[in-house]
């Protein structure tokens, strides 16, 4: 039996330029459809140095069941690396936060979120199925 994250597994800790076009442009297609105008829950992403696991996190998120509108907000806080490049390269929404710590990047993400409900989480991990939805339900 196949787990939830194997595919995910493929391109987690790998730079985005070694992971196949195909791929990219399937999670950034998956990321655009899916970010409302009028979102009811907005999924905020707080990322440093997250070059190496956007792609894995992004894409589980994008594969999430969600019985209502949503928007995938990212805040870059004071990445280093190629966070933005790979963000860019994806197509998503995201927001630059200078003052450093997760405090400061989550409430840069919640300034910038029009969902009734919030749902703050770290570009370090991939999330099962019904991560959302099970928040949602709660």
């Amino acid at each position: 039996m196949t787990k939830w994250y194997t595919k995910y597994l493929e391109v987690f800790e790998k730079p985005i330029d070694s992971v196949p076009e195909q791929t990219v442009n399937e999670v950034r297609k998956k990321l655009m459809a899916l970010q409302s105008k009028e979102p009811v829950v907005s999924v905020v992403l707080i990322a440093h140095n997250e070059e190496t696991h956007l792609l894995a996190c992004l894409w589980s998120l994008c594969d999430n069941t969600c019985p209502v509108p949503m928007e995938i907000l990212t805040v870059n806080n004071n990445s280093t690396d190629k966070t933005t490049e790979v963000l860019d390269r994806l197509g998503a929404t995201w927001f630059d936060e200078k003052l450093k710590g997760p405090g400061h990047a989550r409430q840069c993400g919640l300034n910038h979120a029009k969902g009734k409900y919030h749902i703050c989480i770290d570009a370090d991990t991939m999330y099962p199925p019904h991560y959302i939805e099970t928040h949602l339900k709660e």
